[in-house]
């Protein structure tokens, strides 16, 4: 079963906040765009948080952030895990 992590969990990984200008979006949820991610250059992965699910997903990605492979990440312990197995 996947666990919902809270953004709060990752702020306190160091998970990046990027925000965008999206009207379409804006008038069909009344927010921002915005989208939640750890990028390890080294090793060219990204994890992504969904903000309306509250799940995360570990992607490995080509030179030109294509994505090769991903994986949802089970609970926080296991983010922990793999953010310390690729840095």
């Amino acid at each position: 079963m996947i666990q919902k992590i809270d953004y709060h969990e990752l702020a306190s990984l160091n998970f990046q906040r990027l925000e965008s200008q999206d009207n379409v979006f804006f008038k069909k949820n009344g927010y921002d765009y915005f989208i939640t991610y750890l990028y390890l250059k080294k090793q060219n992965y990204m994890f992504d948080w969904d903000s309306e699910t509250h799940e995360v997903e570990l992607m490995k990605l080509d030179k030109e952030r294509n994505i090769l492979l991903s994986k949802k990440m089970k609970d926080l312990e296991e983010i922990k895990f793999y953010i310390e197995l690729l840095k």
